[in-house]
């Protein structure tokens, strides 16, 4: 099955606000952990669980858009069909896995870290 960019583009604005996280390194304590985001995304409330898919999807969103005209191609490839299920357990056991290695790790900022497990988990092949 050939895989391609994430099926849904998303406004600018988006994109602009996912960049605003990553220029802001002083206000890191200001911003999502994954911590805060692990208890977020395992948590049974409804409105906690939507928050935990948009972050996902947002971040992920942002990662696509900023990244097609590298020189190497498109950082994540996810194939049609993905859920947000899917996204969502990548994310989660990932930040399992990282604080069960690694507690210190608690104030790691989500952003990136939802980019690199999504990168590690949907990487693209040369040419795409």
């Amino acid at each position: 099955m050939e895989t391609s960019p994430w099926p849904f583009m998303w406004k600018p604005p988006l994109l602009a606000l996912i960049l605003l996280a990553f220029a802001k390194p002083a206000e890191a304590a200001a911003q999502m952990t994954i911590a805060d985001l692990g208890q977020m995304c395992n948590s049974s409330d409804a409105v906690d669980d939507a928050a935990c898919r948009f972050f996902i999807l947002g971040v992920i969103e942002g990662t696509t858009l900023g990244t097609p005209h590298r020189a190497g191609g498109h950082l994540l490839c996810i194939a049609p069909g993905t859920s947000i299920v899917d996204l969502r357990r990548v994310v989660t056991e990932a930040i399992t896995a990282d604080l069960a290695a690694s507690p210190g790790h608690k104030s790691v900022v989500a952003v990136g870290f939802v980019a690199g497990a999504a990168m590690k988990a949907f990487p693209c092949h040369k040419g795409h």
